[in-house]
């Protein structure tokens, strides 16, 4: 093989998706026999070996800057970079880097998404992580070569469990309930947690005998401009009683990735009120676990809950609205779901049998995402850019 690879992302000991998603991708380049080092800015001081691949360090943390990326490059005779970024965050790489950004595109690109556009005509070709995003970026970009792989899955871990009510008694709640939930970084309107817990207080409004609760996995301590009060909201909208936050802390670092399927377990509906996804890493996580989706019908949201119209795994509800958000300085517009119109997509989850969409949920993890499926889709991306890029 003569890919010699520079993957770089976010570290694979970080809990979050694109850490854990780096921590297999990796990894099973490594157990692929490519040649692999990772650059992270997760990572100070000097290179270390890290599951039996070098990761280097970026000198100073908090960001990934292009010149040390290709210091690096050029030190550690690599001949192909791939970076596990949002495009617009690392920017232009140049010429002199045979650079594939693995990207997610979660609204869509026009002639204004400057930042994302610029840095596009400088990869060498790109992969995208969903159709949605391989569809915005063909529009985009008329000159490279698009590929699409999904992230994935470790369908062992992440698989249905039996035993819901007694699991549910470690986090205090009903064992016949029905059980909404969400995981999600609470650290942009993008996914809009505020929207959600609206939503949910208008669907009890609407149905006041419901015996339905809602789960949030994410960090609720407040930050001026980036982060929301959640337990506040939830007090404001006078569902604090229905509302559970069983994570207070930074939900990336105190539990175990290990702990993440107890999460989805209890659950007996995943719910999300996203303006956008580049692929989905829970609403995955869930579905390996048997938990159908509540979603809006935008971005990958469409795909991974209902490509196969006789197959559903779950429920779309339409958007109702779009504009820019400023989570990021491309100004894309996002879809927003109306709390109303997703409160009625939960009534009619709360009334419907979840098995089914549970059942087809696992199937298409078992079939699509489970990483014994997606690692071959990455060496034949590798093998291909060797040719494409006549790496030697």
């Amino acid at each position: 093989m003569t890919a010699k690879i520079l993957y770089v992302s976010t570290a694979p000991w970080i809990n979050s998706g694109y850490g854990i998603q780096t921590r297999y991708i990796v990894r099973g380049l490594k157990k692929l026999e490519f040649d692999v080092m990772l650059f992270t800015y997760h990572l100070l001081g000097g290179p270390i070996n890290y599951d039996g691949y070098t990761v280097l360090p970026a000198p100073t943390g908090g960001q990934i800057a292009t010149e040390p990326l290709i210091q690096w490059y050029k030190k550690m005779g690599r001949n192909l970079v791939v970076t596990h970024l949002d495009v617009w965050a690392i920017g232009p790489i140049g010429n002199s880097v045979n650079w594939v950004p693995y990207t997610p595109i979660d609204a869509p690109l026009d002639e204004y998404t400057l930042e994302i556009n610029q840095a596009l005509q400088t990869a060498k070709a790109i992969i995208a992580m969903s159709k949605y995003g391989e569809k915005q970026i063909k529009k985009a970009v008329k000159d490279k070569k698009v590929y699409m792989v999904y992230h994935g899955i470790d369908t062992d871990l992440f698989r249905p469990f039996e035993g819901k009510g007694g699991l549910r008694k470690t986090f205090g709640l009903p064992e016949d309930a029905t059980i909404f939930g969400f995981v999600g970084q609470n650290e942009s309107e993008r996914k809009d947690i505020p929207g959600l817990l609206k939503a949910f207080s208008i669907f009890l409004e609407n149905n006041r005998d419901a015996d339905a609760y809602l789960v949030v996995w994410s960090g609720v301590k407040p930050t001026p401009g980036r982060a929301f009060d959640l337990a506040r909201l939830a007090r404001r909208y006078g569902i604090d009683k229905r509302v559970l936050f069983p994570n207070q802390d930074d939900y990336t670092a105190v539990y175990s990735y290990d702990f993440m399927p107890n999460i989805y377990q209890v659950m007996d509906w995943y719910v999300t009120a996203s303006s956008g996804e580049g692929f989905g890493i829970p609403m995955a996580e869930a579905m390996a676990c048997g938990v159908p989706i509540v979603a809006p019908n935008n971005s990958s949201h469409t795909e991974l809950v209902n490509d196969e119209p006789h197959a559903p795994r779950g429920i779309l509800v339409d958007t109702s609205w779009t504009r820019p958000t400023l989570w990021t300085p491309t100004h894309q517009e996002y879809s927003f779901v109306d709390p109303n119109e997703l409160a009625d997509a939960m009534a009619v989850a709360y009334n419907a049998n979840p098995e089914q969409y549970g059942k087809n949920a696992r199937a298409f993890a078992e079939q699509v995402l489970s990483w014994e499926l997606i690692m071959p889709q990455w060496a034949g991306v590798i093998h291909d850019l060797e040719n494409e890029l006549k790496l030697g």
